[in-house]
């Protein structure tokens, strides 16, 4: 049984009320939500290898600009690893779902959905 597709996107504390990045003199986050936006509708289409660049982009993105352990880098690479999942990918969805969760535990904690729903995910992938 697969899973139900989630896009992570970016965590609701860096949205503002209209839905969109809160990012007052930070074009980088406004950049990286538009990649991630791309993504996801490139992946609704089934346009899977688009949706992998336009998320592959972003994850090169936030690592660069923002650092190693900000939590944008951490939805960006779940995001990446849930479609690498629906692709079949296992080895490189493992691989980023772990490190997203390495960045997003200690901020949102282990009973967050976010953690949770990335548990679950790997919880299955290494049964595989």
């Amino acid at each position: 049984m697969t899973k139900p597709q989630t896009t992570l996107i970016l965590p609701e504390n860096e949205l503002a009320e209209t839905g969109e990045p809160n990012d007052k003199g930070c074009p980088t986050l406004s950049e990286i939500a538009e990649l991630l936006k791309q993504g996801s509708e490139h992946q609704r289409w089934q346009e899977l290898d688009k949706a992998e660049g336009f998320y592959a982009d972003a994850v090169s993105m936030a690592r660069q600009k923002l650092g190693a352990k900000h939590q944008v880098l951490g939805y960006a690479l779940a995001d990446l690893a849930q479609l690498q999942e629906s692709k079949g990918d296992e080895i490189n969805a493992r691989h980023n779902f772990v490190e997203a969760l390495h960045i997003l535990e200690p901020q949102l904690g282990n009973n967050h959905p976010v953690t949770l729903d990335i548990f679950g995910r790997l919880h299955h992938l290494f049964r595989l």
